[in-house]
């Protein structure tokens, strides 16, 4: 006996998916008539619909700014700047 549905709601993986979807045709549960992603993601749920948003609002802060340039010196460099600094800090005093 077929019963007609407004809709059903399943969570699970996607690449258990298709495995699913048929295990449940098979066993006559329920006979899926469209694959559209966009629909899975509406939802009348006010819960759901918050936390999308909040995802939406989050995701401009998902990487960290970077605060400047990043300066790699060789030891050499560094010894070499070090006595520079050394240098102009006793003609200071």
């Amino acid at each position: 006996m077929i019963v007609a549905m407004k809709k059903a709601r399943i969570v699970v993986l996607k690449e258990d998916q298709g495995t699913l979807l048929s295990a449940l045709q098979k066993k006559s549960i329920i006979m899926p008539i469209a694959n559209n992603e966009t629909n899975l993601l509406q939802t009348d749920d006010p819960f759901l619909q918050r936390a999308e948003k909040t995802l939406q609002i989050l995701k401009k802060y998902s990487e960290k700014p970077k605060f400047g340039t990043q300066l790699i010196y060789s030891y050499d460099e560094f010894i070499e700047k070090e006595e520079k600094r050394q240098e102009r800090k006793n003609c200071i005093i």
